[in-house]
């Protein structure tokens, strides 16, 4: 399988800074926020050009000179950068300036920040609508052309772990589905939506309750997440039943190891053992804060040594040849 390994010169986002899609400097004349670069060989960002100003030949010359793709703003200004795009999801989807690796970086851009604030509330009403409506974007990007799958893995993200691990699912979720023979476009759709609410249950981890609980309280937590998940979306008349299924049974294992029941390969739906493969590879090869990203080559070979017990044979065979194509 070809190297799907990022560049070695890219460098890793400096702390108190974030990644984003230097696709930025094409989607507005004057700049959304204050943009950064690193310099050759250097750890301390630069500034490009600060918010409002229009970039300078000068500055976009830089950026293609280090070819990373990417540019960095400050964490302090994401939010505001996030409600910005908001207004600019529609030009961000038809830009045809930009590749389908930039869009899926500013459209996660664009939905983070309301994501943080709504995920914390004790109703899942408002994120389950923009987990939908997150999915429909990313359908929409991904049946508008080809799509290069290493381009949109090595695609910056930044925001909220919950929505870009969602996003990353529902994304991988719908290549896979094509890889695997799925044909039907609603069929697709409602696969992306599946895959984005997957985590529903486990929306809260990582705040401030969640970091009072004992190890064992945490461990029974992410044990009964699809549970909570599947309850909670349960009185949801526009999920279907592969879609609730996919929520309950993401955790579950062909040889019965799996939670929360522990049933086995028969009783597994298939969009479940789909999903729970590429749950599986986004786990694996997951940013951690100024780390460069993970060699997806090694989460395969750990993934390969799962085959036939924890996941699908065939569906991971799938899943790694479509990850080979750049």
């Amino acid at each position: 399988m070809p190297s799907l390994t990022a560049k070695p010169s890219t460098p890793a986002t400096p702390s108190g800074y974030c990644a984003l899609s230097s696709g930025l400097l094409q989607l507005s004349e004057k700049a959304l926020a204050s943009y950064y670069c690193l310099p050759d060989s250097g750890t301390t960002p630069q500034l490009l050009c600060s918010r409002g100003a229009t970039p300078s030949a000068d500055a976009m010359a830089r950026l293609r000179e280090q070819g990373y793709g990417r540019v960095l703003i400050t964490e302090k200004e994401f939010p505001a950068l996030s409600e910005r795009l908001v207004g600019k999801t529609g030009a961000i989807l038809t830009d045809t300036r930009l590749s389908q690796a930039e869009r899926f970086s500013m459209l996660l851009a664009a939905r983070s920040n309301e994501a943080e604030t709504v995920q914390r509330l004790l109703k899942p009403i408002r994120l389950v609508g923009l987990a939908k409506q997150a999915a429909e974007d990313i359908f929409e990007l991904l049946h508008a052309g080809r799509v290069a799958p290493a381009e949109l893995f090595h695609a910056p993200r930044f925001g909220s772990r919950w929505l870009i691990h969602g996003a990353n699912v529902a994304c991988y979720s719908v290549l896979l589905g094509i890889a695997t023979g799925i044909q039907d476009q609603e069929d697709l759709r409602r696969l992306a939506i599946a895959a984005m609410l997957h985590d529903l249950g486990q929306r809260c981890d990582g705040d401030k309750e969640y970091a009072k609980l004992t190890r064992e309280e945490k461990q029974d937590a992410h044990d009964s997440h699809p549970q909570r998940g599947f309850e909670e979306l349960l009185g949801d008349s526009d999920l279907d039943r592969r879609q609730l299924m996919v929520v309950y049974q993401h955790h579950e294992s062909l040889d019965g190891g799996g939670f929360p029941v522990g049933v086995l390969q028969d009783e597994i739906a298939p969009w479940a053992m789909m999903v729970r493969v590429v749950d599986e590879f986004d786990e694996l090869t997951t940013v951690e804060p100024g780390r460069a990203k993970p060699n997806p080559e090694t989460a395969f070979r750990k993934l390969r040594e799962r085959a036939g017990k924890d996941l699908n044979t065939e569906m991971l065979r799938c899943w790694m040849q479509v990850m080979s194509k750049a």
